[in-house]
């Protein structure tokens, strides 16, 4: 196994959110923003940090992925909750709702 271009957890971050920020900047350009409406930015977003790994530049573990799927991960997802439109889930009807309430439960546990 050869080892990572960047190990320092604070490099892997940096690495990752330069990523992220080039993918919005990305998506708002009027060329490149054309492949967003065909391919929907979450998939870039999983996409291109998984072949920075692959491709050895930042590490298959570190510490820095531990941190972010104990607690910047659940924040995010209690922030997305926050801005869901509830009335329109529930104008969906009864299933919608217990989807969505199936789902918020299974996350957090």
């Amino acid at each position: 196994m050869k080892t990572a271009l960047t190990q320092d957890p604070m490099a892997v971050l940096a690495v990752l959110l330069g990523v992220l920020g080039l993918l919005f900047l990305a998506e708002r350009h009027p060329v490149l923003g054309r492949l967003f409406r065909v391919v929907p930015l979450l998939v870039f977003v999983y996409f291109v940090p998984t072949l920075l790994s692959n491709l050895g530049i930042i590490p298959l573990q570190s510490e820095l992925y531990r941190f972010v799927s104990r607690y910047l991960l659940p924040a995010s997802l209690v922030l997305l909750v926050l801005s869901v439109d509830l009335p329109a889930i529930a104008r969906l009807g009864r299933n919608a709702v217990w989807v969505f309430l199936a789902g918020t439960v299974g996350i957090v546990l």
